[in-house]
């Protein structure tokens, strides 16, 4: 099981280091892809 608070606190120690919107929104496009394939793996079971 990934640890979610620690996971937190790398991207957001990342983010300090790059502020930049788009590296963000890198990020949050991975997230989102991410939960997407979850939710398909989900759905097949």
């Amino acid at each position: 099981m990934i640890d979610i608070s620690k996971l937190i606190r790398e991207l957001r120690l990342m983010i300090e280091q790059l502020p930049n919107w788009k590296f963000i929104l890198i990020w949050l496009v991975l997230f989102v892809a991410a939960i997407g394939y979850l939710v398909g793996q989900i759905r097949w079971w």
